[in-house]
């Protein structure tokens, strides 16, 4: 009798979920800043796990981006402004891990002239090392659950190079690739499997054909990586620019025709490259920035921000909660924008209130189902039928 009232709860959870998935999504709005009127914030990076959220806040001057900036932490019930070192006035945080651990870039102006790759910890900036060649100059854009770090260096032929350190901030060279191509910058890294590897993915260069966008992920294992090119399998596209990796691999970006863009893609291993359908029947400025392990992808597109869920693609606005939109919140303007997606649904981006540029979090009213939770629902109408079964013999 026990087993059997399991096995109907298991199968009601997979019946709701059903019609869960049946539907649209919806989400809550959480106002993440800027506290004073008189600055703008915006919101860029997730964890994997949703518990933390990074980003910048811009105290205006005598334009909005004139003033200086702080990257900021948002968490634990609260936001804190990472701080700047003496000789940056601004800084902007584009990573953030499952303990807090933010990364991203210090300038010394407002269009990122100077700049150094930083990692805070416990709130403290530690500046991370790049190739003599580089003059100390650099771009810090994601961090996974093991501490790994991955951007670039700059370059005096002004392509600059992918770097990757590891936990204690040792850099690790990143190969090119069979071809001769080579990653100018590392934009994201997937979660550490047991033995200290992962896939890292950026964008790049083929030195034989420069006016092409090249895509490339870089595998690490046992200290050292090997590098191939993401061939665009789309019609009509000729390079890719991948612009986030999940925990488990999954991979968006932009697809690109001689370096223009013409829509947005979502690949992995196992699944190969598929492109995201466009809002409407135009995809040029359509532009995938961050993906979640189930596959779902958040990005802009004219103006407005989207939301795919692996089969079907949203205009986020309409999928906000009926407070939030009478409040007046929009993503529909030019400063609006879907950043980053956790893997439980949890969305970070920039919207607007009266005006205001702010960071906001986006909370699923329902919970994005994990791919064992699939698994789990059919094991309960496979366990049902046979207790259906077992009742009718005689």
């Amino acid at each position: 009798m026990q087993f059997k009232k399991v096995l109907m709860a298991a199968l009601m959870s997979g019946a709701a979920m059903q019609v869960a998935l049946a539907g649209a999504p919806s989400y809550t709005l959480v106002d993440l800043g800027p506290s004073s009127s008189s600055a703008v914030a915006q919101g860029l990076g997730v964890s994997s796990n949703g518990s933390y959220a990074v980003g910048t806040t811009v105290n205006q001057g005598p334009c909005w981006y004139c003033g200086d900036s702080n990257a900021m932490l948002w968490g634990n019930g609260g936001a804190t402004a990472l701080p700047n070192l003496p000789s940056n006035s601004f800084a902007i945080a584009r990573g953030v891990n499952n303990s807090g651990i933010a990364v991203g870039t210090l300038g010394t102006t407002a269009w990122g002239q100077d700049p150094q790759a930083v990692k805070w910890v416990n709130g403290q900036a530690q500046l991370l090392s790049v190739p003599a060649w580089a003059g100390g100059m650099g771009h810090a854009n994601a961090i996974n659950n093991a501490g790994m770090v991955v951007g670039d260096a700059s370059s005096s032929d002004g392509l600059g190079r992918a770097q990757l350190w590891d936990a204690s901030g040792q850099s690790i060279g990143i190969s090119a690739s069979s071809n001769g191509s080579f990653m100018t910058s590392a934009t994201g890294i997937s979660g550490a499997g047991p033995k200290g590897e992962a896939t890292i993915v950026g964008l790049g260069v083929d030195p034989s054909n420069a006016s092409l966008n090249v895509g490339l992920v870089s595998y690490l294992r046992q200290g050292q990586t090997f590098t191939q090119v993401l061939t665009p399998t789309i019609d009509g596209a000729n390079g890719v620019m991948p612009m986030a990796i999940s925990s488990n691999g999954f991979v968006t970006g932009v697809l690109t025709l001689n370096q223009g863009s013409i829509g947005s893609f979502i690949w992995s291993e196992a699944t190969g490259m598929k492109q995201i359908t466009p809002l409407g029947p135009d995809a040029s400025f359509m532009q995938a920035r961050g993906v979640n392990s189930q596959g779902w992808a958040v990005g802009t597109i004219f103006g407005n921000s989207f939301l795919y869920d692996g089969k079907q693609t949203y205009d986020l606005q309409t999928l906000l909660s009926a407070q939030a939109q009478a409040a007046g919140w929009t993503f529909n303007d030019s400063s609006g924008a879907a950043s980053a997606i956790s893997d439980n649904g949890i969305i970070i981006g920039t919207a607007s209130l009266n005006g205001q540029i702010h960071a906001v979090q986006l909370i699923p009213t329902q919970a994005v189902p994990e791919p064992a939770s699939y698994a789990l629902m059919l094991l309960g109408m496979s366990a049902l039928a046979l207790l259906k079964r077992r009742r009718s013999t005689p």
